[in-house]
């Protein structure tokens, strides 16, 4: 597909809305009133959408690591999931953030980085502690 049309609705909160009672294909009060773009023109052009895919991206690498953890034992898992998910949705509460709280978000971006390799680092250390210590007992 070498040109789409799209309809652009920029917001921090959501990707797009629209009014109430209207249906999506309606954005645009008339047909006049789209414009063709290549989807190259419109990723580089005014809207936020390349620094949400990076973002995106950035979290998914976030997530695999935390996925690649063999985790066997119930409450280790359960453990382990309640630790990630205060550190990425709740990340205000970390005592890095007690500390100093967080004025911008690359500061935020490295801090949830970081808390997340100790945990999972030091998770894959504590199930190989567990495995050592029930193979020798």
């Amino acid at each position: 597909v070498v040109r789409e049309k799209f309809v652009l609705v920029e917001n921090d909160v959501c990707e797009g809305f629209f009014e109430e009672g209207r249906e999506k294909t309606e954005a645009y009060e008339s047909q006049a009133q789209l414009k063709d773009n290549r989807v190259v023109d419109f990723l580089r052009s005014g809207t936020n959408l390349q620094r949400k895919e990076e973002e995106k991206a950035w979290f998914l690498s976030l997530h695999k690591k935390a996925t690649c953890v063999k985790i066997n034992d119930p409450e280790v898992r359960k453990t382990f999931i309640e630790h990630i998910a205060r550190i990425w949705f709740n990340f205000d509460s970390l005592p890095t953030a007690r500390k100093r709280p967080f004025k911008s978000w690359s500061r935020c971006k490295k801090v949830l980085q970081e808390c997340t390799d100790v945990m999972v680092s030091q998770t894959v250390t504590f199930i190989e502690m567990e495995t050592t210590r029930g193979e020798k007992g």
